[in-house]
């Protein structure tokens, strides 16, 4: 709804001298044009638009773009400092190559995005890779693979599949347990209970 209320009104954006220069200086620009960088950047698909207070921010690819409601004024633009995301359980074969898999479809604009487990199968669970092809149009086994948490970075935020005791602990952040339960070896249709309570759970985040 605020993004479509801004598009309609994209023409009242004008930014200050100050503004221009201090948006070309946070995301060393290289345009004489800052209002029409701007706009194309709110009118990008992937783009995100909320209102907080007096502004509007405009979240897109790896920045945030200030916009004053009242006056339409650009007020600055900067670059967003990704927090870094693992999901985690035991055989990084299932839920948490999933978790991955629509991690990086929806949320990849603000966050880093990994997986793990403390032992490694022999590869992606051939369900999943087969109903995330499916349903997203997602290859994981071209995409992804099995990893170790020693594989990865350090991260801010954990999120446990449902591993309970069995976990690993890795030093964060933040952390949570979304308590699923393991699709392995079950039908389609309880994959996909699964596979939809995992995406649920991701555009919350």
């Amino acid at each position: 709804m605020e993004k479509e209320y801004l598009i309609s009104n994209i023409n009242l954006l004008h930014t200050t001298t100050l503004g221009a220069e201090r948006i070309k200086r946070n995301l060393s620009l290289d345009t004489n044009d800052v209002v029409l960088w701007c706009k194309d950047r709110i009118v990008d698909s992937n783009s995100k638009v909320e209102k907080n207070g007096k502004n509007w921010y405009v979240r897109i690819n790896n920045c945030v773009i200030t916009i004053n409601t009242y006056s339409y004024t650009i007020i600055t633009a900067h670059k967003i400092k990704k927090k870094k995301i693992a999901f985690i359980c035991v055989h990084n074969s299932c839920r948490s190559q999933i978790a991955e898999a629509l991690a990086k479809k929806y949320i990849s604009d603000r966050y880093d995005i990994y997986s793990a487990g403390t032992d490694t199968s022999k590869g992606i669970n051939k369900d999943a890779i087969r109903l995330i092809k499916e349903k997203y149009d997602i290859d994981m086994s071209l995409s992804q693979k099995s990893k170790l948490i020693t594989n990865i970075p350090k991260v801010d935020i954990v999120i446990t599949m449902g591993c309970n005791v069995s976990c690993p602990n890795i030093s964060c952040s933040e952390r949570y347990d979304w308590g699923l339960d393991d699709p392995s070896g079950k039908s389609d249709e309880e994959f996909m209970l699964i596979i939809n309570k995992i995406e649920e759970k991701i555009l919350k985040l």
